[in-house]
């Protein structure tokens, strides 16, 4: 018997290929395999989310002046925080 995330894995696998290949139809290349404009996008998508929910400009603001002090981390670490992060808000909202 699989475990529960082997199966929550291979969905997010699927779901991934799936928006992908939205995003790929949806989109021109120079949009859609730019890696400053997907941030741009998940920055736009991110900063809605939590305007939503009721968060301030300036705390926002706040957050963005403490992450640009720090040196930058590695990309790969840091999308990981943030999957972790957005996957973990669902159940509070």
């Amino acid at each position: 018997m699989k475990h529960s995330t082997d199966s929550q894995a291979g969905f997010f696998s699927t779901f991934q290929s799936r928006c992908w290949n939205w995003v790929a139809s949806a989109f021109p290349k120079a949009i859609y395999n730019n890696l400053e404009e997907r941030t741009l996008r998940f920055t736009e998508e991110a900063l809605e989310l939590v305007q939503a929910a009721g968060l301030s400009k300036e705390r926002v603001l706040s957050v963005v002046e403490h992450v640009y002090a720090k040196e930058p981390g590695e990309v790969h670490q840091e999308l990981g925080g943030s999957m972790v992060t957005f996957l973990n808000i669902n159940p509070v909202i």
